[in-house]
Order: structure tokens, then sequence, then C-alpha cells
């Protein structure tokens, strides 16, 4: 719809008196996600006074998906429908505001993105986090029941990391499994089972060695808070760059440690999902080597 000012007011009142059906909350809606232009710009100010001879339009449903198609996240979108985003999460962002700190998101930006590309329709939901530190797949909620349902069954899906540590394991395979201490916001720390500790469980492998450093695959069956950092570091092999559990180096200059595959069950359609972001080459890069035969012991 297109329509000429007659007499100046405000773009808010011009709509109201256009659209006499559409609520306050409807029209702010439509600015806000630009499908209000004032002489072919979009104007997502209420108050924007308008006068005699300017031009509104209001874009169409059809018009406003073009435009929606037209949305850039400032992330990298893995997967993508009506009720899931998986988003590869970069380094440096928060998962989620905390009371400390409310500093860039990826939340806020997974939120922005689904709200622009759905004219204000959608919201997303978050499922899991990954620490600052950490980058990778990042799975997210579209829907509050599929929410649910992810989060229900959330211990069974397939979490697979990439962690390049100080030293070589040994075993080169294995599972550690303890208790954690999450009690102080700071460190969380490996324990004999007490009260107010909960189990976990990882499973790494080499896959690639240098002379002061390896690579692992690294499958996590349960998801605590630092789990990987806390289990690695009590084997004496901490992630490199991850200062907080004793890392004495920092070669790749950041945490090495990145979430590398996701695999669920789509919490609608019941298809088994794989997402995948594949490791930075600077994890390849600073361990050349394939890992040696294992040891035999006579």
């Amino acid at each position: 719809m297109r329509v000429t000012v007659k007499e100046p007011a405000t773009l808010i009142a011009f709509l109201q008196s256009k659209m006499p059906e559409a609520s306050t909350t409807k029209l702010r809606s439509l600015l806000k996600y630009k499908s209000v232009l004032v002489d072919g710009v979009p104007q997502p100010v209420a108050n924007t006074p308008v006068a005699r001879g300017q031009v509104i339009e209001i874009l169409s449903t059809t018009q406003r998906a073009v435009n929606n198609a037209r949305v850039v996240a400032p992330f990298k979108v893995l997967f993508e429908d009506e009720f899931i985003l998986a988003v590869d999460k970069p380094r440096g962002w928060l998962s989620i505001a905390r009371e400390d700190e409310t500093r860039e998101t990826l939340y806020q930006h997974v939120y922005d993105y689904v709200q622009a590309a759905s004219n204000g329709k959608q919201r997303c939901f978050i499922v899991h986090r990954l620490d600052r530190e950490v980058s990778g797949v990042m799975l997210f909620a579209k829907t509050e029941e599929a929410k649910r349902r992810l989060m229900l069954n959330w211990d069974q899906n397939q979490k697979i990391y990439a962690a390049v540590v100080e030293g070589l394991p040994e075993p080169r395979r294995a599972t550690i499994e303890s208790h954690l201490d999450e009690s102080q916001p700071a460190r969380v720390r490996v324990v004999a089972q007490a009260k107010d500790t909960r189990g976990a469980i990882t499973h790494y492998e080499v896959i690639k060695y240098s002379p002061k450093h390896a690579l692992l695959e690294v499958n996590i069956e349960t998801g605590r808070r630092h789990q990987i950092r806390a289990h690695l570091s009590s084997i004496g092999c901490p992630i490199a760059g991850d200062k907080r559990y004793g890392a004495k180096t920092n070669p790749l200059r950041r945490v090495g440690l990145h979430a590398w595959r996701l695999s669920f069950e789509h919490p609608i359609t019941k298809q088994r999902m794989n997402i995948e972001s594949p490791p930075p080459a600077s994890f390849f890069k600073l361990n050349p080597t394939a890992p040696p035969p294992p040891r035999h012991r006579h």
C-alpha cells in the first residue's frame, strides 16, 4: 500500500488513520522490522513527523518476505528450519548474558536475526551453552516445544569437540569419569563423589600431535560446566591457552577448544541431524603428525 500524506502528522498517527483495524503493537512491529518506507527509506521511529506530499509505503507480506530473505546474520548459519537454528559460534562471545556481564552475546544476535527474518513473529530459545572462549556448533530452538524436547533428551545427543592440549595424553584413547564440584563460579574442580557434586564422563582420542601439543577428538556423555577443561587438566594435559586450568602455553592465541559436531534427533520431525563446524586450520597446523602407535606392555 502506497499513500501520499495530505496533512502533517506523526508516522504512527498516520498509520493508525490508514490502518484502523491494526493494533498499535502491530504497527510498531511493522516500523521496527522496516516494513514502512517514507519516501522510499525504511523508517523505524514511530513519532517521526511526516509532511504533506511525502509518500508512505507499507510493504505487503510478499514484499516483507523478500526483504526478510535478505537479512544477513552476523554469524554463520549451519542449519535452519522453522523449529531449530544451528549456528557457528565465534570465540570471544558469551552464549548468553550473565548478571555481572551483559556485553555482546550470541543469544542476542540470534534473537535479533530470528525476529528480523520472521518480521517479529518468531523468537529463539537457548538450549545449551558454550564457554566464551569456545567456538563451534551451538543450537537454538525457535519454538518453546522444540526447546522442551531438545533439553529433555540433551544428554543422549552426541557432542564432539576438538581440543588442543599441552603434552601427549597416556593412554592415547581413554575415558575420564569423575565428579565435578561446580560451586565456585571461576573454576570447576574434579573431586571424589560428594554432596552437591555431579558425575561427568569424557571420552578422548589423540588424532594429531606435535612435540609439545596434541589434538584430541573429545566426546562428552554429560554436559557439565567446564567439563572438558577440568577433565583434561586433571590428567596433566590442560587445553592450550586455558590459563584458568593450568595451561602454560598459548600457541593458538585462544583457548584450544572447538565444538566440532553435534548429532541429535530433530525435536519435531524426528530426523537424525548431524551438524558440523570444522575445527580451525590452526588446530591441525600446530599438530601435523598422525598419532604414534599405542604402547604395548610386556
